[in-house]
Protein backbone atom coordinates (compact mmCIF):
# COMPACT_ATOMS: atom_id res chain seq x y z
CA UNK A 1 0.00 0.00 0.00
CA UNK A 2 1.12 3.58 -0.72
CA UNK A 3 -0.17 7.13 -0.80
CA UNK A 4 -1.99 6.49 -4.42
CA UNK A 5 -4.11 3.59 -2.79
CA UNK A 6 -7.29 3.77 -1.24
CA UNK A 7 -8.56 0.33 0.57
CA UNK A 8 -12.93 0.00 -0.04
CA UNK A 9 -14.94 -2.28 1.41
CA UNK A 10 -17.90 -2.75 -1.06
CA UNK A 11 -21.84 -4.91 -1.61
CA UNK A 12 -19.34 -6.91 -3.88
CA UNK A 13 -15.93 -7.19 -2.02
CA UNK A 14 -13.18 -6.03 -0.77
CA UNK A 15 -11.06 -3.34 -3.23
CA UNK A 16 -7.61 -1.51 -3.59
CA UNK A 17 -8.33 1.14 -5.79
CA UNK A 18 -4.75 2.15 -7.36
CA UNK A 19 -4.06 5.83 -9.06
CA UNK A 20 -2.16 4.58 -12.43
CA UNK A 21 -1.37 7.08 -15.43
CA UNK A 22 -4.05 9.53 -13.40
CA UNK A 23 -6.48 7.42 -13.16
CA UNK A 24 -7.90 5.22 -10.44
CA UNK A 25 -8.44 1.89 -11.33
CA UNK A 26 -9.63 -0.82 -8.82
CA UNK A 27 -8.60 -3.93 -8.16
CA UNK A 28 -10.86 -6.66 -6.32
CA UNK A 29 -8.31 -8.33 -3.45
CA UNK A 30 -11.09 -10.19 -1.47
CA UNK A 31 -14.70 -11.58 -0.43
CA UNK A 32 -16.17 -11.37 -4.19
CA UNK A 33 -19.85 -11.01 -3.72
CA UNK A 34 -19.43 -10.40 -0.24
CA UNK A 35 -20.33 -7.23 1.65
CA UNK A 36 -17.57 -5.52 3.01
CA UNK A 37 -18.81 -3.45 6.10
CA UNK A 38 -15.32 -1.67 6.61
CA UNK A 39 -11.77 -2.10 5.86
CA UNK A 40 -8.64 -1.05 6.96
CA UNK A 41 -4.49 -1.59 7.13
CA UNK A 42 -2.72 -1.69 10.09
CA UNK A 43 0.48 0.99 9.67
CA UNK A 44 2.35 -1.15 11.64
CA UNK A 45 2.20 -4.23 10.32
CA UNK A 46 0.68 -3.83 6.93
CA UNK A 47 -2.13 -6.88 7.91
CA UNK A 48 -5.25 -5.77 6.14
CA UNK A 49 -8.31 -6.17 8.39
CA UNK A 50 -12.22 -6.42 6.96
CA UNK A 51 -15.52 -6.86 8.49
CA UNK A 52 -17.49 -8.60 6.62
CA UNK A 53 -21.77 -8.64 6.45
CA UNK A 54 -22.45 -12.52 5.22
CA UNK A 55 -26.33 -12.03 4.69
CA UNK A 56 -26.67 -16.14 5.58
CA UNK A 57 -23.55 -16.51 7.60
CA UNK A 58 -23.98 -12.98 9.39
CA UNK A 59 -20.77 -10.80 10.65
CA UNK A 60 -17.22 -11.63 10.79
CA UNK A 61 -13.54 -10.21 10.55
CA UNK A 62 -11.31 -11.47 8.36
CA UNK A 63 -7.42 -10.21 7.90
CA UNK A 64 -4.79 -10.64 5.25
CA UNK A 65 -0.89 -10.38 5.85
CA UNK A 66 0.00 -10.18 1.99
CA UNK A 67 -1.81 -7.53 0.78
CA UNK A 68 -5.64 -9.18 -0.16
CA UNK A 69 -3.99 -12.41 -1.93
CA UNK A 70 -4.93 -14.31 0.57
CA UNK A 71 -7.44 -14.07 3.44
CA UNK A 72 -8.11 -15.70 6.92
CA UNK A 73 -11.50 -15.35 8.82
CA UNK A 74 -11.10 -15.11 12.67
CA UNK A 75 -13.25 -18.11 14.51
CA UNK A 76 -16.82 -17.09 15.26
CA UNK A 77 -17.87 -16.79 18.81
CA UNK A 78 -19.41 -19.67 19.80
CA UNK A 79 -21.37 -20.13 23.51
CA UNK A 80 -21.23 -23.83 24.95
CA UNK A 81 -24.46 -25.90 25.13
CA UNK A 82 -26.83 -25.17 27.10
CA UNK A 83 -24.96 -21.36 27.96
CA UNK A 84 -27.40 -18.87 29.07
CA UNK A 85 -27.41 -15.15 30.24
CA UNK A 86 -29.42 -12.85 32.51
CA UNK A 87 -31.37 -9.77 30.19
CA UNK A 88 -33.87 -7.20 31.68
CA UNK A 89 -37.30 -7.41 29.95
CA UNK A 90 -37.80 -4.05 27.67
CA UNK A 91 -39.79 -1.20 29.27
CA UNK A 92 -41.10 1.52 27.24
CA UNK A 93 -42.77 2.75 29.85
CA UNK A 94 -40.52 5.32 32.08
CA UNK A 95 -43.32 5.27 34.66
CA UNK A 96 -43.68 1.58 34.93
CA UNK A 97 -41.83 -0.77 37.31
CA UNK A 98 -38.90 -2.65 37.00
CA UNK A 99 -38.81 -5.05 34.53
CA UNK A 100 -38.43 -8.97 36.14
CA UNK A 101 -35.25 -10.46 34.97
CA UNK A 102 -35.37 -13.14 32.25
CA UNK A 103 -33.17 -16.12 31.51
CA UNK A 104 -32.37 -16.28 27.52
CA UNK A 105 -30.42 -18.41 25.63
CA UNK A 106 -26.69 -17.18 24.85
CA UNK A 107 -26.36 -16.37 20.83
CA UNK A 108 -24.05 -13.64 19.63
CA UNK A 109 -26.78 -10.91 18.78
CA UNK A 110 -24.17 -8.04 19.40
CA UNK A 111 -20.85 -6.56 17.53
CA UNK A 112 -18.25 -5.90 20.13
CA UNK A 113 -15.51 -3.32 19.09
CA UNK A 114 -12.00 -4.43 20.78
CA UNK A 115 -9.21 -2.48 21.15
Amino acid sequence: MNSEQILVGTRKGTFVVSKVGGRWVPKLVGHPGVGVNFVARDPNTSTLWAALGHGHWGAKLSRSTDGGATWVDAPPVAFPEGARYYSPALVLDEDAPPSPVKIEEATVLKLWILG
